[in-house]
């Protein structure tokens, strides 16, 4: 960064950090936070750059030619996207941390410090950024008049409104004066003046320590620059949610950049419109020279981006949504046009529209109706003849042992169910028990019915079996 003046009277280190890339004896590139912007998102673009070549082998191993045009689409659709998402993220960030927002330059013979009578060929410039202004001061030759008494010209001051310094916190706009309270232009331009900053810095600068009356050009940058960076972050925020949506659901991906924009170009209005509030505009005079900063490249990136991201995201927020614009890009996929398909759920009939299905012919259940009716018309005739000529004859029967009942159940249920119906018994046909009965669980009742009923006719017609000394006969 550039040098920060402190009212500590310290004089900092001269370097060349700043907007500008100068030619200057001490190492510096630049402002350190643009320039770290700057290469991260180049450094990732190159990266992505080196990978796009190994679609190449994958493209020469494609033998027909429909597949390579759907490969090259697939490939202008994904890499396209990752590299215009990179541009925007670069383009918030850059734009934020840049100090290019107003410019404005003159050029000169102009007086260079206290004590020296003797005009210098100088570039004076002034940068205006949003959290800060940077002044710059270059000899126009540097070989010949760049050198005043041995001294290289060359400056680069750095002013924030964004850094506290002081009893004043950062984006504070301060009292009126060149107090400790006042606001941090203010005081910055008093330390400069006890640590012997050029001339033309120093007037430069005076101009936007005053606020009062309509003259506040300081007071109308620093709140355009405060809300301006507010609404960048926020379309930095926007834009992480794209790149993280758009894999996940295309359609709320393209709304969240749709948001960014939005908040780009207004972030760029606002500063427009807070900066341009200041009347009359800023014009700060030199000895046939007028020094005018106007938008810079800063302003303008951030307004055309915006409005160009907000038109795109809501066109392809549309399509992905009202039109079934369907694509896979991130995936090697290629987008294509398909009409959504209606999902028509079925509507319930009243139930009074509801027929009874009629029992099919053949059935499990209609054989198990049958074989229960022929059980209960045998088990009623084959109980009033037995036990009618019984009670006339002798005594009543005796209770049969349920071992033998069990014995007999089991010899009579085998053969007369397991070769008529496959899976063994009518024990071993049972469903499984539940709360709710099924169709099958009732027929198999229905078997056990049956059985029991076959079971005491047997023993109501010979009831001599079941005592001790008399052999068992089968029936």
């Amino acid at each position: 960064m550039g040098n920060k003046e402190s009212y500590l009277r310290v004089p900092p280190k001269q370097s060349s950090f700043g907007p500008w890339f100068y030619r200057t004896d001490v190492d510096g590139l630049g402002d350190k936070a643009f320039v770290g912007v700057t290469a991260f998102f180049v450094s990732f673009a190159f990266i992505e750059f080196i990978l796009l070549f190994g679609l190449i082998g994958e493209y020469i191993n494609l033998k027909e030619k429909s597949k390579r045009s759907q490969f090259l689409k697939r490939s202008l659709v994904r890499w396209g996207s990752i590299f215009f998402m990179i541009f925007l993220g670069w383009a918030i960030l850059g734009s934020s941390f840049s100090y290019t927002w107003r410019e404005g330059y003159l050029e000169g013979d102009l007086p260079y410090r206290v004590g020296l009578a003797d005009r210098v060929p100088l570039r004076l410039g002034l940068h205006v950024g949003l959290r800060g202004i940077n002044i710059t001061l270059v000899a126009t030759d540097p070989d010949e008049t760049g050198k005043v008494n041995g001294e290289i010209i060359h400056w680069n001051e750095q002013y924030l409104w964004s850094r506290g310094q002081g009893n004043i916190g950062g984006w504070l706009q301060g009292r009126f004066g060149f107090g400790p309270y006042s606001n941090l232009l203010a005081q910055q331009f008093r330390a400069g003046q006890f640590r012997g900053t050029p001339l033309p810095i120093l007037e430069t600068l005076e101009w936007l320590t005053i606020d009062g009356e309509n003259i506040r050009w300081h007071r109308w940058y620093h709140n355009a620059g405060y809300y301006c960076h507010v609404m960048l972050w926020l379309s930095f925020i926007w834009w992480i949610l794209t790149a993280i949506l758009s894999v996940i659901r295309p359609a709320t991906g393209m709304l969240m950049l749709a948001f960014t924009g939005a908040n780009m170009w207004f972030g760029a209005g606002l500063y427009h419109g807070l900066s341009e509030k200041a009347s009359p505009k800023l014009a700060i005079p030199f000895e046939g020279h007028v020094l005018e900063p106007k938008f810079g490249w800063a302003y303008h990136l951030t307004l055309i981006v915006g409005i160009i991201t907000n038109v795109i995201g809501i066109l392809l927020w549309y399509l992905f949504e009202k039109v079934g614009y369907t694509t896979d890009a991130w995936s090697l996929g290629l987008a294509s046009f398909e009409k959504p398909v209606d999902i028509v759920k079925p509507q319930p009939k009243p139930l009074e529209e509801v027929s009874p299905l009629p029992p099919q012919s053949g059935s499990r259940i209609e054989s198990h109706q049958s074989t229960f009716r022929r059980g209960r018309s045998t088990f009623g005739r084959s109980t009033r003849s037995g036990f009618s000529q019984k009670s006339a004859t002798g005594p009543a029967p005796s209770r049969p042992d349920n071992k033998l009942v069990a014995g007999r159940s089991s010899r009579r249920t085998k053969r007369k169910f397991g070769k008529r119906i496959e899976g063994g018994t009518a024990s071993n046909r049972r469903a499984p028990t539940g709360n709710v009965p099924t169709l099958a669980s009732l027929g198999n009742k229905l078997d056990d019915i049956e059985e029991e009923e076959v079971e005491m006719s047997v023993i109501a017609e010979h009831p001599s079996e079941n005592q001790p000394g008399t052999s068992t006969t089968e029936v």
